[in-house]
């Protein structure tokens, strides 16, 4: 869900690729629902990539996509293949038709 409002607020696309996540998952479910109480998400410029994995050295992180000007939500699995494939602006409505009557 952090995923899908950062590209909502955005207006951009993202891709992900739940690969790289640090742990042991057997179903991509695991990856995309459990928590974690050190678990963030966050974008940073490609141009801090560098600085910031200086600063994260001795934390466990990983890059798990990057931001597309493509009109989309792109996930691939922890076995590489492509599980979600959305456009944004669907998101974006069935996240507000949710709250409709609100």
């Amino acid at each position: 869900m952090a995923l899908a409002k950062m590209a909502i607020a955005g207006k951009l696309g993202i891709n992900i690729n739940l690969e790289d996540v640090p742990g042991k998952f057997s179903l991509d479910q695991e990856v995309l629902y459990s928590e974690s109480t050190g678990r963030i998400v966050l974008t940073i410029d490609p141009k801090n990539k560098d600085k910031f994995e200086s600063l994260m050295k001795d934390i466990a992180f990983a890059n798990i996509g990057e931001i597309s000007e493509i009109d989309a939500i792109k996930v691939k699995g922890i076995s590489g293949k492509e599980i979600v494939s959305v456009k944004v602006g669907e998101v974006l409505e069935n996240y507000q038709r949710r709250f409709k009557n609100w």
